[in-house]
């Protein structure tokens, strides 16, 4: 992925995340979320990035190219996300990666 583009990836999780905190803040028993990652300690924070990958690439979106066969490196490009982003989001659907 082109550097500039992955500057615009991060940047759109980011402000996604933030929208993520001021949802929970408004209708924290409304969502729930998974996280795998163990360095992120604050529970704010999984929220946050959880919703995230949810406005970025959502579930049904996701199975549905999945199922159709459809690469994970031409989902990188589709979701326009990052290797590391849409792997873990494989993991939370419990999808099969073929990565590299």
């Amino acid at each position: 992925m082109p550097k500039q583009n992955r500057r615009l990836s991060k940047t759109t999780v980011y402000l996604r995340s933030e929208i993520g905190h001021f949802v929970e803040r408004q209708k924290e028993e409304a969502f729930e979320y998974i996280d795998y990652r163990n360095n992120i300690k604050s529970v704010s924070e999984r929220f946050a990035n959880k919703f995230a990958a949810n406005l970025l690439m959502p579930e049904n979106a996701v199975r549905k190219l999945h199922t159709a066969g459809i690469s994970f490196d031409v989902l990188l490009t589709h979701f326009k996300e990052s290797t590391e982003a849409l792997a873990i989001r494989f993991l939370e659907l419990n999808l099969n990666a073929d990565i590299g």
